[in-house]
């Protein structure tokens, strides 16, 4: 009996519906044909046809059972996990998906710290640069099969595989149904304005040519579109598969979406599958195509599949194939649950829950990374660009504020009966001394500027959606003012210590660790079995200078547990050294930016406005939520009260060092300390909002702006900036004036140039050398009020911070060093 009767009298047995055993059929006949064009007989092509069917049918039919299955087992764990929460924890689901971000970073450096030789060999230099371009297409070669003769491009490429291969078997543990390629080379980052620019027929024929037509598998049958390597199938036969993935492209993923008022929830089971449809002859042809309709470079493509791996993980884990599904299958139980609670007790906790809800699902989205795509590419893309180039105009001094992090290291230590001063030791021997390199390797220490050019503007930013070109402005500023070197150290400091302290304790049982710790531990799902195992003795790491270490990647390799239950117990462990760094150099508080953008998107004029109120923020966002939910952990007033003011005080100390540095630096003398408008400066500074500082000394900010404005961000204070200069020399005009364009064009030049308030770790004053030498000697020629200008600007320094100038305005040199003494006591 042929193929399609069988699929006929299947239907009429009830056995598969109409509309499943039409497409079916259609595929079976398609490759009947297919089979002829390639010199069959008719007999033998549905035979041939007849398995390739069943087979695939049956490999789709297995990968929804594993998913299905995966999914059930969520919702499981959701119904014990989460019954009764208004009761035991509101706040969990938010808790879960910031947990679920900590296993998603933790892995993330895991799968960095496998691939740390290709990292250390081709980081980008300061302007954005990918290092050693030659033995990175060697690299290229190598992913992709072939042989470069360079062994050490085979080796660090054996690396990337290794991982490569670890992200795919963790991603089908959970749901994913994802084959093994050994030469899957370098994944596409395709871009879609190139693509939809040189249009489909360019494009198509581009990669009909170029494509390994034996390895792209055809959906319909499951079986690759020609049937000898080397051989390109009829272009026709090919192009309604290439018009798919062309819309996919050019709609980014909206080809086969329909707008609805629905959740929109989509399984992640198959969307890692999608990034590897089109393979090529060679590696050459990649990276022909990848030249002409690429985002990223190898580098780049290497690190992006990896980190999207991680975050997919991640969210399953958490919440099972349909992430999102999962979520909302979470806040059903405890909206469940909530409404049976009955009168006013049972509205408040139904409104409660609801709020909760509607912030996790704007979480969710920014974890998914759906929270990035733009409403309107273009407006997206200006504003992000302008956010950039504000980031390095304003933030070139930043590296003075990282002397906070010495007391939040200090606390985040303390606060778990940690060696408080361990992190500080660690961080000035990396600095001074570098890390030792056989001990990164062994344990998978790497510097996240290696793997994320971004990694130190999402200390006062987040995560931002943003062009490559004005990235690398923002980028180069951050690294050449010395704040990505310091963050960098501070991070594996932290990670360090943290694992010599936990070694220090190995010898003890879960029970007798220090209650904090324990706590810490717990609430975190680290279990007392857990501990046993990660402290057994060949999970240990012993250093060259005999030092031990608890760490994650060392104990996945070292440990005698079965292999899924070790991954499991990594990643688990790697999200808890992600939380406590976290605490420890604040960077980016998931739950504040849900609480700022919402569901806004990039692009869109609620999106745009709340990104720039956001921006600066962050760091400010993750201190608060941190030490919120620390507080909250801890048992008895008197133990909450303690840590509180402790951590207030000892910020705000450092906060005003950060505030005076920031003085000298910008040419004036150190405020008096003896009012209470600095120290209220300080305690700003201290909690990383510094620019608010300005108000309880002036009625405007240090950009010159007022408070409303402050809040609204840096891309609304270039927006008023021009505007005043607009309306003044406007208003001077209708009163028969001379209008100030050259004052208010050096003006704003002087606050928005890139270098306009670089200072690097140095003793050396760039930031007001470029200010006096520079913008001060261009003035005069502009503005004929410039002299006046720079008095009365003494004069405000005198009146509203009680201090003067070291280096006066105007002059092309200084006259005199800063007096230190002003600290004391303040200019009358």
């Amino acid at each position: 009996m042929r193929f399609d009767a069988c699929i006929d009298a299947a239907v009429k047995a009830g056995e598969i519906d109409a509309e499943r055993a039409a497409a079916v059929k259609a595929d079976y006949l398609d490759q009947i044909e297919r089979y002829k064009l390639g010199g069959m007989n008719a007999a033998e092509a549905q035979i041939a046809a007849g398995e390739d069917v069943l087979e695939s049918f049956m490999k789709r039919a297995r990968a929804r059972r594993h998913a299905t299955l995966r999914q059930l087992e969520v919702m499981g764990r959701n119904e014990a996990r989460y019954a009764n929460a208004h009761e035991k924890d509101p706040d969990i689901v938010l808790k879960d998906l910031e947990w679920t971000e900590a296993e998603f970073h933790g892995l993330e450096r895991q799968f960095m710290g496998g691939i740390r030789d290709f990292l250390e060999t081709h980081r980008t230099n300061i302007i954005g640069q990918v290092r050693d371009r030659a033995q990175l297409m060697e690299v290229t070669r190598e992913l992709h099969g072939e042989a470069s003769g360079n062994a050490a491009a085979k080796e660090v490429a054996d690396a990337i595989k290794a991982q490569y291969e670890r992200a795919r078997t963790l991603a089908n543990a959970n749901g994913m149904d994802i084959g093994k390629l050994e030469d899957f080379g370098v994944p596409h980052s395709h871009d879609a304005d190139k693509i939809e620019q040189a249009g489909f027929e360019q494009w198509s024929r581009d990669v009909w040519e170029r494509a390994d037509w034996h390895r792209i598998e055809n959906f319909a049958t499951g079986k690759p579109f020609s049937f000898k390597s080397g051989v390109k199938p009829f272009y026709d036969d090919v192009r309604p598969f290439l018009e798919d993935i062309y819309r996919g492209i050019v709609t980014r993923g909206w080809d086969d979406r329909a707008p609805s008022m629905g959740m929109g929830a989509r399984a992640l089971k198959n969307s890692r599958s999608a990034h590897r449809v089109l393979h090529f002859k060679s590696a050459d042809d990649w990276m022909a195509y990848n030249e002409l309709f690429g985002r990223e470079n190898p580098f780049e493509g290497v690190i992006s599949h990896l980190r999207g791996m991680a975050r997919d993980i991640a969210l399953m884990r958490s919440f099972g194939p349909n992430p999102k599904a999962g979520l909302e299958h979470a806040i059903q139980v405890i909206e469940r649950d909530t409404s049976t609670i009955g009168g006013e007790a049972g509205r408040k906790a139904s409104a409660l829950a609801r709020r909760k809800a509607a912030k996790a699902r704007v979480m969710m989205r920014i974890l998914s990374g759906e929270a990035n795509q733009p409403a309107d590419h273009a407006m997206a893309t200006l504003l992000a660009g302008t956010r950039n180039l504000l980031t390095a105009a304003q933030l070139g001094s930043a590296s003075l504020s990282q002397v906070t992090d010495v007391v939040s290291m200090r606390i985040a230590a303390k606060a778990l009966a940690l060696n408080p001063n361990a992190p500080i030791k660690t961080m000035i021997e990396i600095s001074t001394k570098g890390l030792d390199r056989q001990m990164a390797k062994d344990l998978g220490y790497v510097f996240d500027t290696w793997f994320d050019t971004g990694a130190a503007q999402a200390r006062f930013m987040g995560d931002i959606w943003s062009p490559e070109l004005t990235e690398r402005v923002s980028n180069a500023v951050l690294r050449g003012n010395g704040m990505a070197f310091l963050t960098d150290r501070e991070r594996v400091a932290v990670s360090m210590a943290f694992g010599s302290d936990l070694a220090d304790r190995a010898g003890r049982s879960f029970d007798a660790l220090e209650p904090e710790l324990r706590t810490f531990m717990e609430n975190r799902g680290i279990s007392a079995n857990d501990w046993d195992a990660l402290r057994a003795p060949e999970a240990i790491y012993t250093d060259p200078r005999g030092g031990k270490h608890l760490n994650p990647n060392w104990f996945l390799e070292h440990t005698s547990l079965d292999r899924a239950e070790a991954e499991d117990i990594a990643i688990r462990w790697s999200g808890l050294w992600q939380a406590h760094q976290e605490y420890a150099i604040p960077s980016s508080s998931l739950r504040g930016r849900a609480t700022f953008l919402g569901n806004s998107a990039p692009g869109s004029f609620v999106g745009e406005f709340a990104r720039s109120s956001i921006m600066y923020k962050s760091y400010s966002l993750s201190v608060f939520f941190n030490q919120l939910r620390r507080v909250r952990e801890m048992q008895g007033f008197w133990t909450k009260a303690t840590y509180a003011t402790a951590w207030v005080a000892q910020m705000t100390l450092m906060g005003a060092l950060a505030v005076q540095l920031k003085e000298v630096a910008k040419g004036r003398d150190p405020r008096p300390m003896d009012d209470t408008p600095f120290w209220m400066a300080a305690f700003m500074q201290g909690g990383g909002v510094g620019i608010f500082g300005d108000f309880f000394a002036s009625e405007t900010s240090r950009a010159g702006g007022g408070l409303a404005e402050t809040l609204a961000g840096p891309v609304v204070g270039i927006a008023g900036d021009v505007t005043r200069a607009v309306a003044s020399n406007a208003a001077r005009i209708s009163e028969g004036k001379a209008p100030l364009l050259g004052r208010d064009v050096v003006k704003i030049a002087r606050r928005y140039n890139p270098a306009a308030t670089f200072q690097p770790l140095l003793p050396i004053p760039t930031r007001v050398a470029l200010d006096r030498m520079l913008w001060d000697q261009i003035q005069p020629f502009l503005d004929p009020e410039a002299d006046k200008q720079f008095r009365q600007y003494e004069k405000r320094l005198a009146r509203d911070y009680r201090t003067t100038s070291w280096w006066e305005r105007g002059s092309f040199l200084p006259e005199r060093s800063p007096d230190l003494n002003n600290a004391l006591g303040g200019a009358q």
